[in-house]
């Protein structure tokens, strides 16, 4: 969801509940709380993103990993930094688009594909290609 705030000089929250939840999930994850982890995790998915749960436990940490990093990526869409950092610290450097030979990417803002093809000629939708 994003916000659009009234004046110049309105409070911003340094970090909202959402993330609070998936760092929660996170911690449960990796403290063997596996139930937990994925009651936040789709707590998230649920709610905020209007998404079906998960069905069951991934049965790896690589596959938690992979539906963690999903929903942090797009729930904390725009704010600050966050996907570097989480792809660093889950040493998944290697899905980041740079990363990525032959990946073409939007030079001003991550707006998914689907849209850019729904609005032709939109500026905000230009892709240079990325050659490694």
């Amino acid at each position: 969801m994003f916000l659009l705030y009234p004046s110049p000089d309105s409070p911003v929250p340094l970090i909202r509940n959402e993330e609070l939840l998936l760092l929660r999930s996170e911690a449960r994850w990796f403290t063997n709380d596996k139930a937990g982890a994925m009651a936040d995790l789709n707590l998230v998915r649920t709610l905020s993103g209007g998404l079906q749960p998960i069905a069951g436990t991934p049965a790896t940490d690589d596959a938690y990993i992979t539906d963690l990093l999903y929903e942090r990526e797009y729930s904390l869409l725009f704010e600050g930094g966050h996907r570097w950092i989480d792809t660093r610290r889950l040493n998944k450097f290697d899905t980041l688009p740079l990363d990525m030979p032959d990946f073409t990417r939007n030079v001003r803002y991550p707006i998914p594909l689907a849209e850019c093809n729904a609005r032709p000629g939109e500026p905000a939708c230009a892709l240079t290609s990325i050659k490694q």
